[in-house]
């Protein structure tokens, strides 16, 4: 099930947003690499960047979608230019040229794993079961990170993570969403993607 930048604001992106519980508009962002940034290290890139070339760190959740399956944000840092325009400078696996962010002002980067917030758009067992399993890895990684923000896991306690993964079977419309939100099923992501 592969992801990618939703190319508009659509009923998943408000879904989304109103999971994070957040009343900041959606926005599209320019990608552009700065020289020396690394890949998927956001936090450090823009923290060097505001110390280099000044301007601020916009704390952001990057939007991904699988349409019609799943839809998910992941905690971002954006560079705000001195001139005040947010920009995108860690390069991205897939090289995408602009990134849709939902902006949050509420939630600081401490060295520690925000995780990420996912939402099935479906009912399919396999949708469920991939959102159980990110949230469940999600909470792994959480336990297992240093104060620095450095994972501490080792080989074998992650093949004893994997091998421990129950089966999704049977979900109920009354048993806990596996998207991890506390809310019954129904309520939740078996309505249809609009908690």
């Amino acid at each position: 099930m592969f992801a990618t930048a939703p190319t508009k604001i659509n009923e998943a992106v408000k879904a989304l947003q109103r999971k994070l519980r957040l009343e900041t508009s959606p926005l599209f962002v320019d990608v552009i690499p700065s020289q020396d940034c690394q890949l998927d290290e956001c936090f450090t890139n823009v923290a060097r960047q505001v110390r280099v070339a000044g301007g601020t760190i916009q704390y952001s959740w990057t939007v991904w979608e699988c349409p019609r399956k799943y839809i998910e944000g992941e905690f971002h840092a954006l560079w705000v230019t001195p001139d005040g325009k947010s920009l995108d400078i860690t390069p991205h696996r897939d090289g995408e040229a602009q990134i849709l962010f939902i902006p949050d002002h509420t939630r600081r980067y401490a060295n520690k794993l925000v995780c990420t917030v996912r939402l099935a758009l479906s009912t399919d067992k396999d949708v469920l079961r991939f959102i159980d399993h990110g949230n469940a890895f999600d909470k792994f990684r959480a336990e297992h990170t240093d104060s620095n923000g450095r994972p501490t896991f080792t080989p074998h306690e992650y093949s004893e993570f994997l091998n421990s993964r129950p089966r999704l079977r049977n979900l109920g419309r009354n048993t806990p969403c596996p998207c991890g939100s506390g809310t019954k099923y129904k309520h939740c992501c078996g309505s249809g993607g609009t908690p």
